[in-house]
C-alpha cells in the first residue's frame, strides 16, 4: 500500500511541476500506456504513477476551465450569488469569498458558476450564507512574482478561486433572497461565530481563540504571527490534524466509556464501533464549522480513514492507514500536494507512528515511568524537528533553533489545556453561555501565558536564521540525511546522514564577480522596488507601496527576496521621493534589514531614523562598480516627482544602469542638458512607470537603452505604461519588459553570454496555473 500511495503522489507532483498542461492527445496515449502496464506486476507502480498524473491533469483542467474569461476582465458586472466565507474586516475594507451563480453584462444575463474573492469598502454587516446582487469589477488570478516570494496565483487556484475583484457602487447592492445550496451550513457557521464573539467579549487573546475555534484567523495581529513564525508554532493555530484528531480522540474516549457502561448497548453494537461513529460525526461537524478549508479537509480525511478501520472491525497497521489517507487526500484534491501543510502533516504523523512502536512493558516505579515518558517526549520532539527540517527550509526559507524547545512546551500546553477548554466552551455556547464565557476566560489566560512564553523565545538572539535558496540536489541530500538519522540506533551507515547534511550547512549562494552588477527589478504591483548587488555590497532603490497597516511590499517582497539571495545586510537604501508606491515598504524593510546609509529626496518622510538628502554629484565605488547620483540638483524648485533621486550604476566594463524614480519631462530635459551622452545606459528603468508625461524622445535618444524595464502593475488604474511611450521605446530598438506581466526582471551587467540576458521570474519558474506571460518588445502592449 505504501509504495502504491507514493507512486500516485509522485505522478501528481510531476503534473504540478509543468509549465503547461499536457494536451488531450498526450493524455490519451498515457492512459493507454498505463492500462497496458497493469498487466505486468513489476510495472504496476509505474502505472499508479501515471494514474496519479492523469487524475491530477483532469482535475487541474476542470479547475482552470473556470477561469474568468479575458473579455470580462475589468468590465462592470452584476453578480448574483452568496457569501461563502466568514468576512474579514480590516479597517474600512471587508474581504470575503463569493460563490457567484449568474452575472449580468448590460441587459444580458447568463450562468456564472465561479468562486471569486472580493473586497468591499464601507460594506454593511455581511454574514456567511447571505445572498447578494453586487456590482463588481473582476480580474483574472494575478499576484506578485519574485524570487523567494509567495505564489498568490497558486494559492488562489488551490482554493478554487477563479478571479479577484472589488464591489463598485456599494449603495446599489441588493440582498438576494436565494442563497447558495450550502446556505444552512453557512448560516449555522455565521450564527456560531456571532455567539462566539459575544462570549469572547472582554476575554484576552480573543483573536487567537476565535482562530482555534472556527479557523477565522483575521483577528490575530501581525506581530503575533511574527512570533508564531519565529518559534515554528504556526501549526498550532491552523485548524488541522492536531485539532481534528484531538476532538475526535476526546469524543472516542468519552463515548467508548459511556457506551460500555450499558450491557444492552454493548451487545447491540460494540463500544469501539459506537465510539468511532460518534467521533467521525463530531469531527465532521467541527470541520464544517471551521470552514472546511484545505488543511481541515486533509486532517478530516486522515481521521476518517483511521476511524473507519475501527468502525468496520478491521484495524489496519498504522502505515497502511497513513497510506490510505494519503491516497484519499490526493483523490479528493490533487492540489493539496502544493500546500506546505500537506507535507508537514503527513511526514510528522509518519515520524510519530514510527516513534510510537510498541515497547516492552516493565515493572518500573511510577517516577521511573514518568521520567521515561518525559525522555521519550523530548526524543519525539527532536525527531520531529529533525525530520521536518528540510521541509521547513524548503517552504519557509528559515531555521529557528528555538522551535524544538518552543514546541516541546507549547504543544502539550495547547493539547492538554488550551484546546480542551476551547472545545468545552464551544459546545456550551448555546446551552450554558455563562459557563462558556468562564471557560473562554480561562482559555484566554492560558493563551496569554503561552503567548508570553513564545514572545520570550522569539526575542532570544538569533532565534530565527534566514536561509538562502539552495539547489534541488542540496534539498535531496538533506532529505536523505534526515532519513538516515531517523533510523533506529545501530542501523548500519546511519552516521552517513550527517555527511549528507553537510551541503545544506555549508552551501553558500553565488555572488557577483568583482566589477560586475546583479540588478533585480522586483514585481511590487503599481510601484517601484529594485536591488543592486556588487561583490560585497547591496543597495535597495525604493521599496514599493504600503497597502494597509498590515501589508506592504517591504515585508512581503523585499525581505523574502533578500533572504532568498543570502543577503545579510543592506548597505544603502535610496528612497527616490515621497510617493507611497516608492517609500511604502521602507520602514518594514529597515526593521528587518537596517541600512547603514539612507539617502532620499524627502528626508522629512523618513521619520524612523536619520536620512541624508540625495544630491547630484554624490559618487562612490563598491567592488569596482561606480555609483553616481545624477539628480536632483542642489537648487530645488521642481515638483516632487521631478525631484526624484536619479542614480547611474556603471560596471567595470563600462555597462551602465539608470534608475530614474518618477521624473517627468522637466527633469529629463535638465538631465539631458547637464549630462548629454553621459546618460547612455544599457539598462533603463523607465521614468514614472512609463507615463506619457515622461520618456521624452530627447531623453531616450541620450540614454539609448537596449533594455527598458517598466515597473507597472497588472491592469493598473493609471493605464501605465502608456502605449505611445512603449511604442517610442520600441521605435528606438529597445526591448520593453513590464513587471506586471513578466514578474521580477533580473539582469547582470559586466558579464557576457547568456548570463547577461534578462531573465523574468515567470520564465524562471513557470507553472501552468500562471495566467500571464512576459511581454517582449516584439509584442505591442495591450490596454
Amino acid at each position: 500500500m505504501i509504495p502504491l500511495a507514493l507512486a500516485v503522489l509522485l505522478g501528481t507532483l510531476c503534473l504540478h511541476m509543468l509549465p503547461t498542461l499536457p494536451s488531450p492527445q498526450i493524455c490519451g496515449l498515457l492512459l493507454v500506456f498505463a492500462v497496458a502496464l497493469l498487466g505486468w506486476p513489476r510495472t504496476r507502480l509505474f502505472a499508479a504513477c501515471l494514474a496519479g498524473f492523469l487524475w491530477a491533469t483532469a482535475y487541474a483542467d476542470q479547475r482552470l476551465a473556470a477561469d474568468l474569461p479575458i473579455e470580462l476582465e475589468g468590465q462592470d458586472l452584476a453578480l448574483q450569488g452568496a457569501v461563502v466565507s466568514l468576512p474579514e474586516i480590516n479597517g474600512r475594507v471587508t474581504r470575503f469569498v463569493f460563490a457567484a451563480q449568474s452575472l449580468e453584462v448590460g441587459t444580458a444575463r447568463q450562468a456564472f458558476q465561479r468562486t471569486v474573492r472580493l473586497s468591499w469598502y464601507d460594506a454593511p454587516p455581511l454574514r456567511a450564507g447571505q445572498g447578494w446582487r453586487l456590482n463588481v469589477r473582476l480580474k483574472r488570478r494575478h499576484g506578485f512574482h519574485n524570487p523567494g516570494g509567495f505564489d498568490y496565483e497558486g494559492w488562489l487556484v488551490q482554493n478554487g478561486i477563479a478571479a479577484t475583484g472589488y464591489v463598485r457602487n456599494g449603495d446599489s447592492a441588493q440582498a438576494w433572497p436565494e442563497a447558495d445550496a450550502d446556505a444552512v451550513l453557512l448560516h449555522l457557521r455565521n450564527a456560531v461565530d456571532q455567539r462566539l464573539q459575544a462570549a469572547l467579549s472582554g476575554v484576552s487573546q480573543r483573536g487567537l481563540l476565535r482562530a482555534l475555534t472556527l479557523g477565522a484567523d483575521d483577528g490575530i495581529p501581525a506581530a503575533q504571527w511574527d512570533v508564531f513564525r519565529a518559534t515554528g508554532t504556526g501549526h498550532l493555530v491552523a485548524i488541522s490534524g492536531m485539532h481534528i484528531s484531538l476532538i475526535a480522540g476526546l469524543c472516542f474516549a468519552g463515548m467508548r466509556w459511556l457506551w460500555s457502561r450499558s450491557a444492552r448497548l454493548t451487545l447491540w453494537l460494540a463500544a469501539p464501533r459506537a465510539a468511532a461513529i460518534a467521533a467521525m460525526l463530531l469531527a465532521t461537524l467541527y470541520a464544517l464549522l471551521a470552514g472546511f478549508g484545505i488543511p481541515t479537509q486533509r486532517a478530516w480525511i486522515m481521521v476518517l480513514v483511521l476511524l473507519s478501520g475501527v468502525m468496520l472491525g478491521r484495524p489496519t497497521h498504522a502505515s497502511h492507514s497513513l497510506a490510505l489517507a494519503l491516497l484519499a487526500v490526493i483523490v479528493c484534491d490533487p492540489f493539496a500536494v502544493l500546500s506546505p501543510g500537506f507535507w508537514l502533516s503527513f511526514i510528522a504523523v509518519a515520524i510519530i507512528f514510527a516513534r510510537l512502536s510498541p515497547r516492552r512493558a516493565t515493572d518500573r516505579s511510577l517516577a521511573a515511568r514518568m521520567g521515561g515518558e518525559t525522555r521519550e517526549l523530548v526524543r519525539m520532539q527532536w525527531a520531529l524537528s529533525l525530520g521536518l527540517l528540510p521541509l521547513t527550509l524548503l517552504f519557509f526559507g528559515q531555521l529557528g533553533w528555538v522551535a524544538p524547545l518552543a514546541n516541546l512546551l507549547a504543544v502539550p500546553w495547547t493539547t492538554l489545556l488550551l484546546m480542551p477548554l476551547v472545545f468545552a466552551g464551544l459546545f456550551l455556547l448555546y446551552p450554558l453561555p455563562t459557563l462558556a464565557h468562564m471557560l473562554f476566560a480561562v482559555a484566554g489566560w492560558a493563551a496569554t501565558r503561552m503567548d508570553e512564553f513564545l514572545t520570550l523565545m522569539a526575542g532570544l538572539p538569533g532565534s530565527t536564521l534566514g536561509m538562502p535558496e539552495v539547489p534541488a540536489w542540496v534539498h535531496v541530500a538533506a532529505f536523505v540525511g534526515v532519513g538516515l538519522l531517523l533510523l533506529p540506533r545501530g542501523t548500519p551507515h546511519r552516521a552517513l546522514g550527517w555527511i549528507a547534511l553537510l551541503p545544506l550547512a555549508t552551501w553558500s549562494p553565488p555572488r557577483p564577480d568583482t566589477g560586475a552588477v546583479w540588478f533585480t527589478l522586483l514585481d511590487v504591483g503599481q510601484g517601484l522596488a529594485a536591488v543592486v548587488r556588487t561583490r560585497d555590497h547591496t543597495l535597495v532603490f525604493d521599496t514599493g507601496p504600503r497597502f494597509s497597516a498590515d501589508f506592504d511590499t517591504g515585508e512581503a517582497v523585499l525581505v523574502p527576496f533578500l533572504a532568498a539571495q543570502g543577503i545579510r545586510h543592506v548597505d544603502t537604501l535610496v528612497v527616490s521621493h515621497g510617493d507611497n508606491d516608492h517609500r511604502g515598504g521602507a520602514a518594514s524593510l529597515d526593521a528587518r534589514y537596517p541600512a547603514f546609509h539612507v539617502s532620499t529626496s524627502v528626508p522629512q518622510f523618513i521619520d524612523w531614523r536619520y536620512a541624508n538628502r540625495c544630491v547630484a554629484g554624490q559618487d562612490w565605488t563598491w567592488d569596482g562598480v561606480r555609483f553616481r547620483m545624477l539628480h536632483p540638483n542642489v537648487e530645488r524648485g521642481m515638483d516632487e516627482n521631478d525631484s526624484s533621486c536619479v542614480l547611474q550604476v556603471e560596471a567595470a566594463d563600462g555597462e551602465r544602469l539608470l534608475l530614474t524614480g518618477d521624473i517627468e519631462a522637466a527633469a529629463e530635459r535638465a538631465l539631458v542638458s547637464r549630462y548629454g551622452g553621459a546618460l547612455h545606459s544599457r539598462i533603463l528603468v523607465a521614468p514614472h512607470h512609463g507615463s506619457r508625461t515622461s520618456s521624452t524622445a530627447a531623453f531616450i535618444d541620450a540614454v539609448a537603452p537596449r533594455e527598458v524595464l517598466i515597473p507597472a502593475g497588472y491592469r493598473n488604474r493609471y493605464g501605465f505604461p502608456h502605449p505611445t511611450v512603449t511604442a517610442r521605446y520600441q521605435a528606438f530598438g529597445a526591448r520593453v519588459w513590464r513587471t506586471g506581466e513578466s514578474g521580477a526582471v533580473q539582469i547582470r551587467l559586466g558579464e557576457t553570454g547568456p548570463a547577461a540576458l534578462p531573465v523574468t521570474e515567470r520564465q524562471r519558474a513557470p507553472r501552468y496555473w500562471h495566467t500571464v506571460g512576459h511581454i517582449s518588445a516584439a509584442v505591442p502592449p495591450e490596454r
